[in-house]
């Protein structure tokens, strides 16, 4: 694996080669996200910064990719809590304040 990285491969296509050189050996089957993981949870040292720039981003740790859902924001106008109407706390009018 640590050759296949010093020849600039990611390790998506490790992850994929391995099931092709080795089709009957189940452990020898990792995702790309462990090598990627195996990458980032290295000590200190020379074998990490060798590795680390080995990948394409050459970065020392890994940034979260952004979710479409995290685009939304925040509720525009929101109401606190502690400024709700009166008519919410005795609830006289059935389904005001309530989610449903």
């Amino acid at each position: 694996m640590q050759a296949r990285l010093l020849d600039e491969h990611s390790p998506k296509q490790i992850a994929k080669r391995l099931v092709l050189d080795f089709p009957d050996d189940v452990e020898m089957r990792v995702s790309h996200e462990t090598i990627y993981t195996s990458i980032y949870v290295q000590g200190k040292g020379s074998l990490r910064r060798e590795l680390h720039t080995c990948l394409r981003t050459g970065r020392a740790l890994r940034k979260p990719q952004r979710r479409p859902d995290e685009r939304r924001g925040r509720i525009r106008d929101m109401v606190n809590i502690s400024e709700r109407p009166p008519e919410v706390e005795d609830r006289r009018c059935p389904g005001i304040g309530r989610a449903i």
